[in-house]
């Protein structure tokens, strides 16, 4: 572990400003975490390495431009280890824009011990996903692992309670994909998805190199096999049932054949102080500007 201490004075920033602060970082093998505090409260910034796919929603959301992409690509052929994401402690004020927007739990911003995300002040992502346990009934006679094997995320287990089917669902994992919705046979599983919007591939640029398919945390996208000798099937196929349109295939794409556009983004808006136009800029620029939903 490497732990650095620094002390700075007139530390300004669009969405936080403080005279004094007093900077802790500390690095581990799977995490990154930096603290400032001041008189006024203490934040923390941690950031998971291993929970982090390099979708690039926190680096496009920054105010302050703190974060960078890794080699992305580089880093899923197996040429390297590191992180798909690099955080500058010098540049960033902690203002928790990137653990509001990351979907896959892998930034967290702290305010004195307390997650921005269990904060009511803050904006966040709705989450809404209902288990109906009447519903779900065994499969021949055993019990129904469906919605445990569909899921991508491994955010599900299914089992059985007082002689009933039921399951055990990983918040910190589950991105909302629906994965599970589809593959339940008895309708017991409702998600209401955080994005929905549209998918564009030219296939003319496509290459089929499968980076994109090995990025995806939902297996939305599949890399099609000729059905008949000589048949020519497109190069990739991406469901937008179960897409969760955080972008990575977007981003990790080497030709730029592909175009993400979130059409729709389900959020609770804060009333209180912290919905400021920095926090307002970085959700809104997430979608188009027709059809977000609050």
């Amino acid at each position: 572990m490497i732990t650095m201490n620094n002390h700075v004075k007139s530390v300004r920033s669009p969405t936080l400003e403080i005279d004094e602060v007093s900077i802790s970082m500390k690095v581990r093998e799977n995490e990154v975490s930096f603290e400032r505090e001041t008189g006024k409260e203490k934040r923390k910034l941690v950031y998971r390495v291993k929970d982090c796919i390099g979708c690039g929603m926190c680096f496009n959301a920054c105010p302050v431009d703190a974060i960078t992409p890794g080699p992305s690509g580089v880093i899923l052929k197996g040429l390297a280890e590191a992180p798909h994401m690099v955080i500058s402690p010098e540049k960033c004020s902690l203002c928790g824009i990137c653990a509001g927007v990351c979907l896959f739990n892998a930034i967290d911003v702290e305010i004195d011990g307390k997650s921005i995300k269990d904060l009511p002040d803050y904006p966040r992502y709705k989450r809404s996903y209902t288990f109906d346990q009447e519903k779900c009934k065994p499969k021949d006679g055993t019990l129904c692992k469906d919605c445990e094997e569909a899921c991508p995320r491994d955010a599900i287990k299914a089992k059985l309670l007082a002689e009933k089917n039921t399951i055990e669902r990983d918040e910190n994992r589950c991105i909302y994909c629906s994965n599970c919705e589809k593959a339940c046979p008895e309708d017991a599983i409702c998600v209401e998805k955080i994005f929905d919007g549209t998918v564009e591939v030219d296939l003319d640029n496509c290459q089929g190199c499968g980076v994109c398919f090995d990025i995806c945390p939902s297996g939305a996208i599949t890399l099609p096999k000729p059905e008949k000798p000589g048949e020519k099937p497109n190069k990739i196929e991406i469901d937008t049932g179960i897409c969760a349109f955080c972008g990575a295939c977007e981003l990790v794409c080497p030709v730029d054949a592909i175009t993400i556009k979130r059409k729709k983004m389900n959020y609770i808006q804060s009333k209180g102080k912290s919905w400021t136009k920095t926090w307002e800029r970085a959700f809104l620029d997430m979608v188009s500007k027709e059809d977000v939903e609050e």
